[in-house]
């Protein structure tokens, strides 16, 4: 009995000649499979790993910008604390700047006032008279009346007139009292008689002044 062994034509049955063809087809394979990861990495990091830097950049952003404001906010507190401590300890300051130069142009003040020097000195008052001619902020608005410090405001110049009659150290004692007044009384002419039996007449044009 003869067997042929001949292969059949197409069959390849070198063992070296098939290792190589199948380790040219797993290296085709291999390549395909790192082709394809390689574009679900760029897929990954293009959809889900760049917005996601870009929300951490934004949010670090904030982080600085809120720091930086929280920042400016304790200075300002600081500087608000320290203006309030400087306050405190100046309430007596305050209060003599508030009756040098007040908020107010009431003559009604300035009469009192005049006739509380007169009085103190021992001369006669004559006559006393101020003359204002805006209205004070009082008048018009309750708001302005609760915050009176929250107003725009300038200088506003109050003109007066006051004549005396006393001796010559009564007269000079009211004129002291007038250039040392807690209130601001500018002496803007003068003039002084000698009338009968040593009493002195005296005529001053004033200038007071408040802050409206």
């Amino acid at each position: 009995m003869e067997i042929n062994l001949t292969p059949k034509k197409g069959i390849n049955l070198n063992p070296a000649s098939y290792r190589s063809e199948h380790k040219a087809q797993s290296l085709n394979f291999s390549l395909t499979e790192v082709v394809l990861l390689l574009i679900m990495i760029g897929l990954f990091y293009w959809y889900m790993v760049m917005p996601k830097q870009a929300s951490l950049k934004a949010a670090e952003a904030q982080v600085a910008q809120l720091t930086s404001d929280k920042s400016n906010i304790q200075g300002q507190i600081d500087s608000l604390n320290s203006s309030i401590k400087t306050l405190s300890s100046s309430k007596s300051s305050i209060a003599d700047m508030d009756e040098a130069l007040p908020l107010d142009s009431r003559t009604t003040k300035l009469q009192l006032l005049v006739e509380s020097l007169a009085s103190q000195a021992g001369v006669s008052l004559e006559s006393v008279s101020f003359d204002s001619n805006s209205k004070t902020v009082y008048a018009s608005s309750k708001e302005a009346a609760a915050n009176p410090f929250s107003q725009p405001r300038k200088l506003k110049v109050i003109g007066g007139s006051v004549a005396v009659l006393g001796s010559f150290d009564q007269v000079q004692a009211f004129l002291g009292k007038v250039e040392k007044s807690a209130r601001i009384l500018n002496i803007q002419t003068m003039n002084l008689n000698v009338q009968d039996a040593g009493v002195m007449s005296l005529r001053l044009d004033l200038e007071a002044y408040s802050y409206e």
